[in-house]
């Protein structure tokens, strides 16, 4: 955490400097400001800040705690045609903290396909939610008989493809993305929980360990 503040106060200290470097420019050739406000600057500011913090205070303190990509039984949860990205990964600030410790929030269009990561059988389904606020969202849970379960978030309304007690192979499209319950934009929120409900460090057999800001498109040649 020492490392994280310490990035944050270091590129925040950077950007001031650097934002007063062209204030001073901009008024001794008479040019007009370039990020339009004092407010778009503070913005800058803001995002830059939290960039530096998510690059190093988030994401996995030893990632030799998770079982290597080889051998792993999960696969991307979208189309192997597809790129996405991670707008949160582990430890973030928001929100993945506790059970969620090793979410990922993996950035997708509105209603593109969520696959099935490994297979085994639904055991909770929620379908009906709309709209945004802090609510439980659309989910679905799938039990991959080991003790671990997949939870799949954020889902569309109406677009769950499975029921509970159904049984799911790795692969099988099973809802949509959506933008439902605590989210601001549209994401797959996708965690493994162990039997006692903590969260579960894993790889994926093709897109290896994702980290927050990394985009990744699935290859069976990792």
């Amino acid at each position: 955490m020492f490392v994280a503040l310490a990035a944050v106060f270091f590129t925040m200290l950077t950007m001031t400097l650097l934002l007063t470097a062209v204030a001073v420019w901009c008024l001794s050739l008479g040019k007009p400001w370039p990020f339009g406000s004092m407010a778009n600057s503070g913005l800058v500011l803001l995002y830059a800040s939290y960039l530096a913090f998510v690059m190093f205070g988030t994401g996995p303190t030893d990632v030799h705690d998770y079982p290597v990509a080889d051998n792993s039984q999960y696969a991307a949860p979208w189309p192997t045609d597809a790129r996405s990205c991670v707008a949160q990964g582990h430890r973030s600030v928001v929100s993945h903290r506790g059970t969620h410790l090793h979410a990922w929030d993996f950035l997708r269009p509105m209603h593109s396909p969520i696959l099935a990561a490994r297979g085994g059988r639904v055991v909770a389904q929620l379908d009906s939610g709309h709209g945004v606020g802090w609510f439980e969202g659309n989910h679905i849970t799938v039990d991959h008989g080991d003790g671990s379960s997949a939870l799949y978030a954020h889902l569309a309304q109406g677009t769950a493809r499975v029921q509970i007690g159904e049984q799911v192979l790795q692969g099988d499209h099973i809802a949509d993305v959506g933008m439902v319950g605590k989210t601001l934009f549209p994401h797959l929120h996708f965690v493994v929980h162990d039997a006692d409900g903590a969260s579960l460090p894993i790889q994926f057999s093709d897109i290896g360990l994702p980290v927050a800001g990394g985009c990744y498109l699935p290859s069976s040649e990792l």
